[in-house]
């Protein structure tokens, strides 16, 4: 996809700020940057719009033209994993959610509780000499 017009200021203005302050850090620059960004007037900022735009319309060409070419079979298979994706990052906020409410753990298993107390005993013994004692 192509640069927002910040980013794309961002991109061409990081060598010379970082030219100009080579002891800064990435965050001190970035701030300073973003500051340069807010300050810059809006004649300049549309040459960093314009240029968004114009790679904006060839994407989508490209894109369309890409989407064009595909099979059947290969659109499906691009709908699945984008269908995938989109279940795993629902199921990640679902558990953050649940993480930040205040959801309990669940209890430990009698083989959880078994290897932990194991676990403890062999602490800094090879793996050969624990697993004999195990058995």
């Amino acid at each position: 996809r192509p640069l927002t017009a910040y980013f794309r200021f961002l991109k061409e203005n990081r060598p010379v700020f970082r030219q100009k302050n080579p002891e800064m850090s990435n965050m001190e620059l970035v701030k300073k940057l973003a500051g340069a960004w807010k300050e810059l007037p809006a004649s300049q900022k549309q040459v960093y719009e314009d240029a968004r735009k114009t790679d904006w319309q060839k994407y989508s060409e490209q894109l369309a033209a890409y989407k064009a070419q595909l099979t059947p079979a290969q659109a499906a298979a691009l709908k699945e994993e984008r269908r995938k994706r989109l279940a795993k990052r629902r199921s990640f906020r679902a558990k953050r959610e649940m993480t930040v409410l205040g959801k309990p753990k669940r209890p430990r298993s009698g083989f959880n509780i078994f290897v932990s107390e194991n676990f403890q005993e062999s602490e800094g013994v090879s793996p050969a000499v624990s697993q004999e004692r195990l058995l």
